[in-house]
C-alpha cells in the first residue's frame, strides 16, 4: 500500500508538506495543495488509507493520534 512517502515523492514535495497539504496547513499554496491531491488520486488512495500505517516510523505515530485528521480534505476527493 502506498506511504506518505509516496505521495511525497510523486507530488514533488516533502513529507511534512504532504501533511500540511491534507491537514489544510495555511502555508501550502493551492498549486501545491493540488499536487499533493493529485498524488493521492493518482496512487488510488482513499480517506481510509491516508492514515496511520503500523509499519512506519514516527510519521504513522503522529497519523495514529489524528485517525481522522485528513478526513475532511480527502472527503473532496470523492
Amino acid at each position: 500500500m502506498p506511504t506518505i512517502r509516496d505521495v511525497a515523492r510523486l507530488a514533488g514535495v516533502s513529507i511534512a508538506t504532504v501533511s500540511n497539504a491534507l491537514s489544510g496547513g495555511r502555508h501550502v499554496s493551492p498549486q501545491v495543495r493540488e499536487a499533493v491531491l493529485a498524488a493521492v488520486r493518482e496512487l488510488g488512495l482513499c480517506a481510509q488509507q491516508v492514515g496511520p500505517q503500523p509499519a512506519q516510523p514516527p510519521v504513522a505515530d503522529h497519523w495514529a493520534d489524528r485517525p481522522g485528521h485528513y478526513q475532511p480534505l480527502l472527503q473532496q476527493l470523492g
